[in-house]
């Protein structure tokens, strides 16, 4: 649930917000079975030898996993000129607890000993106490606090026009707690971090057409410097320039580069650690299977760098439509970089070892997926675009051009293609170097489509999005996933335009809302070299939800 307050407040603008949200989700992840070994005089041995017995845990019963988040957050802004100068000031705040419950297997070993003890209230073929489950169970709470601060002003008068500079503040708490009960053991860990940003940026106009100092057309250079400081891992400066350039009406050129150190995020550090049954699909055994997946935060991450190179052009060919054609190219090396923990591909596990658990017979059972540092990632992409927009006209005399109508029906199309030139990782030194687009799943060119019509009463948009096949290399096998396209659908309706009682009344900011996701209810599909289709890899095990339909509705009071 969101609300939103917006009113004057004397010369600036001022906006309230609160938001509420609750999330829940419950799962079973199979049928535990176990192994037991009556001894030899046992009983429950009908000629009294050892006997192995496999069985069910306890007929139908399902290790269960229970989640549960909720958050409360709320923010004020205050936007306007003050003294002549552009400023923006936003608080915020925001509380959130979550409960976690995983059913991770049966003490089977507390089982082992009852009947090694011939203990006679235990019958090995009768029900068994859901005691016997073993499980973890997690509770976290945390709670955060931000001010920032934007400041904007012109300053200085050149010929070819105003340098204008901006400053930037910002300031945070948080502070999390978070307690842990497992089978095995039980613990209990609180944290808390402050951080501080600031911020500058500073924008000359080297050259303007039609003033006199008019050399190379259009040419502004900006520079910007940013410090960020967090408790724990000291402070990270960024730096980054860019000059652009319009030669020509209908043409802009921009480059830029840039330089950072990262620092890793707070939740990266210290989150709060929460398992889960994850399904996935193991790579070196070419078949799927429920895993216990840990998150959470990594205290050994260290700040890293980056540096980057970026070059666009955009051209505007038309004078009187508005079609737009785009090409970038981005070049950037990370060092040290924390991120997310990636797919386990045989690439991932030889690299991290010590995060993935397998037992005797190479059965996976656990993965550590919390986040990582790789030492270089290098990747370089190409992109385009083409956009076109279309506003409807009400009709004039043939002696005048059409005049745009009151409230015209627009239509925008926009069409983007990316190609991933490289993609490389060196997770350490001394490990093979990871080509992501070769042999890690990594798609190479991807697209998306973007259609939008409607006016102020209604509108409908449709989206596409589509990637390459990519190649994921096992040690035994090569797999083939080909993503298919995924159309998006959305539709709203404001009714306060449809009715047309602007004002007043009771469609005055009623406003409903259609998305429907994956309209075609498509998946990516893997294949092996002869075209089988390993296990884990139909549709359900992909994308569970498939198509998904969101109703909204909005009231402004």
């Amino acid at each position: 649930m969101n609300l939103n307050v917006a009113r004057p407040l004397g010369g600036v603008s001022a906006s309230l917000s609160l938001n509420a949200m609750r999330t829940t989700s419950n799962g079973l992840s199979g049928i535990p079975w176990i192994t037991l070994v009556l001894p030899a005089g046992s009983p429950w041995s009908l000629d009294g030898a050892p006997v192995t017995l496999e069985r069910a845990f306890n007929g139908t019963r399902a290790l269960r996993s229970q989640n549960s988040a909720e958050s409360l957050g709320g923010s004020l802004s205050l936007t306007g000129r003050i003294w002549g100068v552009q400023t923006d000031l936003v608080i915020s705040m925001s509380n959130s607890t979550s409960s976690n419950l995983v059913e991770t297997g049966v003490a089977v070993a507390s089982l082992q000993r009852r009947l090694d003890d011939n203990d006679a209230a235990f019958d090995p073929f009768g029900p068994i106490g859901v005691s016997f489950l073993q499980a973890s169970r997690s509770r976290s709470r945390a709670t955060s606090t931000n001010i920032r601060l934007n400041l904007q002003k012109a300053f200085l008068q050149l010929p070819a026009g105003e340098v204008s500079w901006s400053l930037g503040a910002s300031v945070s708490r948080s502070h999390s707690l978070v307690s842990q009960i497992g089978t095995a053991n039980s613990l209990s860990s609180s944290f808390s971090q402050a951080m501080s940003a600031e911020q500058i940026s500073v924008n000359i106009p080297i050259s303007r057409t039609g003033s006199a100092f008019a050399l190379f057309g259009n040419l502004d250079a900006d520079f910007s410097f940013n410090r960020q400081s967090m408790g724990g891992s000291g402070a990270a400066l960024s730096y980054g320039s860019g000059l652009g350039w319009i030669p020509l009406r209908g043409i802009e050129v921009r480059g830029a580069l840039d330089r950072m150190q990262i620092v890793p995020a707070s939740d990266q550090l210290n989150g709060p650690l929460v398992t889960t049954v994850s399904r996935i699909f193991d790579y070196s055994r070419l078949e799927t299977i429920d895993i216990s997946w840990t998150i959470g935060g990594n205290p050994l991450l260290r700040p890293g760098r980056q540096s980057g190179l970026t070059l666009t052009m955009a051209v505007k060919p038309l004078v009187r439509q508005d079609l737009s054609l785009s090409v970038g190219y981005r070049r950037s090396s990370a060092r040290n970089a924390s991120t997310a923990f990636p797919e386990l591909t045989p690439d991932i596990e030889a690299a991290f070892p010590e995060r993935v658990v397998r037992d005797a017979a190479g059965k996976l059972l656990s993965v550590d997926a919390r986040s990582i540092s790789v030492a270089r990632q290098d990747d370089a992409v190409l992109t385009s675009g083409i956009s076109l927009r279309l506003t409807g006209r009400r009709s004039a005399s043939r002696r005048t051009r059409p005049l745009p109508a009151r409230n015209p029906l627009q239509t925008n199309l926009a069409l983007t293609y990316q190609l991933q030139l490289a993609s490389k990782s060196l997770i350490r030194p001394g490990l093979p170097v990871i080509d992501w687009l070769a042999e890690s799943g990594t798609s190479r060119h991807s697209a998306t489509f973007r259609l939008n019509v409607g006016k102020r009463a209604f509108g409908s948009s449709l989206n596409a999005t589509w990637k390459s096949a990519s190649f994921i290399t096992s040690p035994d096998e090569t797999l083939r996933r080909t993503s298919p396209v995924v159309f998006d659908l959305t539709s709203f309706l404001n009714l306060e335009y449809l009715v047309g009682t602007r004002g007043s009344g009771w469609s005055r900011g009623l406003k409903f809302s259609l998305d429907i996701h994956n309209a075609l209810n498509s998946y990516p599909r893997v294949a092996l070299p002869d075209g089988r289709t390993p296990d884990g890899y139909l549709g359900g095990d992909i994308d569970p939800l498939g198509r998904t339909v969101r109703i909204a509705i909005r009231k402004q009071f």
